[in-house]
């Protein structure tokens, strides 16, 4: 978990330069969903015990966990796609529709082994 999410959170935030290997790339995204899951049950939790208070907070702590992961995963995706030899700037495609897609059969492809321009 240290390598895979800290790391890339607390190391790398707003580090659009490098590489992200598969395994960073999707165990990094594995670890958000789990915390992003964890958040939810929270929240259904204290709605269905009618817990207001504990309701209002996990809807807080969801809002600023997804708040404080969108740029980590931006950088994490533009890393991803330096590794397969892509620009960052393909990350631009999610303003489309199949857009979404196609980052993630990018993100799916194995690493460039050769020296790449990123």
């Amino acid at each position: 978990m240290k390598t895979y999410f800290w790391d890339v959170i607390f190391n790398q935030y707003a580090d659009f330069d490098g590489r992200a290997t598969r395994t960073q790339f999707w165990l990094f995204q594995l670890w958000m969903a789990i915390f992003f899951i964890l958040l939810m049950v929270c929240m259904l939790v204290a709605t269905a015990l009618e817990i207001r208070l504990l309701a209002w907070g996990s809807v807080l702590a969801t809002l600023l966990f997804m708040l404080g992961i969108i740029i980590p995963n931006i950088a994490i995706h533009a890393r991803r796609l330096h590794d397969i030899n892509f620009s960052g700037w393909w990350l631009l495609l999610w303003l489309i529709g199949p857009g979404n897609l196609i980052i993630l059969i990018f993100c799916c492809l194995p690493t460039v082994d050769e020296n790449n321009e990123f």
